[in-house]
């Protein structure tokens, strides 16, 4: 039996075990560290958990032998501190999401854009809107870690977060002009999370809805609509189509095929038009298979 648990089972659990034990300590310790910036607790427990990994380290290299049962011991210290430190970072991060994630219903705005981030990427990087009364910011995060969405030059006026998994919702006031958005979370700009937001004149403030200005831009990739529902006032709606995949792709309403087909090659942008009234209608690519594949949303026209 010892030599089984000796040759066999140790060789094969150690590298096994080492693994979750890293793992475990990157995702506790990067939400540590992305928790620094929004409150005071996380600085602190950062700073102890650095120093009683360091210390571990300093007293390791210190020992001509390192006994089983002291690296034991220090592990699960390690790893409950680990523990604690994941725990507070969450809390940090919740309250400060409570605390900006407004509810700007009530508020007037001219027009209403979303902005949708993923891991990470912003997979629609042309956005167009109009301005008056303020622009309508919804950042949907439907990646697993903390993202935001800032307008490069005016950080401290246009900034809104979210946690993995939640939408935050803001009224920005921009002039009109060509500006960059992007997510300023450490290394996430450079890895693409960053597009182009214009403004045009709008028509002065609407009471809780889009105004003047709303383009509809429908992003794809092969072979989805990463976004499955939009919204636009009734009248002509005009589509911005982002093909974000590396085929050809098209975009149709169903009932309507015959009045618009927009059509973008990989990596290129569509653009059109149609007059629709109030309703419900399906967005689609008409291409064969694509539709049944997850190219499919739905736009509410109001």
């Amino acid at each position: 039996m010892k030599y089984f648990y000796e040759r066999v089972l140790e060789p094969i659990l150690i590298p096994l075990v080492a693994l979750g034990v890293i793992a475990f300590g990157a995702v506790n310790v990067s939400r540590l560290f992305l928790a620094t910036a929004h409150g005071d607790r996380a600085v602190i427990v950062a700073t102890l958990i650095s120093v009683l990994i360091l210390a571990g380290a300093i007293v390791a290299t210190s020992l001509e032998k390192i006994d089983r049962g002291v690296m034991l011991g220090g592990a699960v210290v390690v790893g409950l501190a680990l523990s604690v430190a994941g725990l507070i970072a969450e809390e940090v991060d919740l309250d400060y999401i409570a605390d900006h994630d407004k509810d700007p219903s009530g508020e007037g705005f001219t027009s209403e854009i979303e902005i949708v981030a993923i891991d990470i990427d912003f997979p629609v990087k042309q956005v167009e809107a109009a301005n008056g009364g303020g622009i309508k910011v919804n950042l949907v995060n439907e990646g697993a870690g903390l993202h935001n969405f800032v307008v490069e030059g005016l950080e401290e006026t246009t900034k809104v977060e979210a946690a993995g998994g939640a939408t935050a919702s803001e009224v920005i006031a921009l002039d009109p002009g060509d500006y960059i958005f992007y997510c300023d979370v450490p290394g996430h700009r450079a890895a693409g999370m960053e597009g182009n937001l214009t403004v045009v004149e709008g028509e002065g403030p609407a009471e809780g809805g889009a105004g003047a200005g709303e383009v509809v831009t429908v992003p794809a990739e092969d072979i989805t609509f990463p976004v499955k529902e939009f919204a636009a006032p009734a009248g002509e709606v005009a589509f911005e189509y982002v093909n974000n995949g590396a085929i050809f792709h098209n975009l149709v309403v169903e009932g309507f095929e015959d009045d618009m087909l927009v059509e973008a090659n990989g990596g290129e942008t569509g653009r059109g038009s149609l007059a629709l009234e109030p309703g419900v209608y399906t967005l689609y690519c008409a291409i064969p298979g694509h539709r049944s594949a997850g190219m499919e949303g739905t736009l509410t026209v109001s």
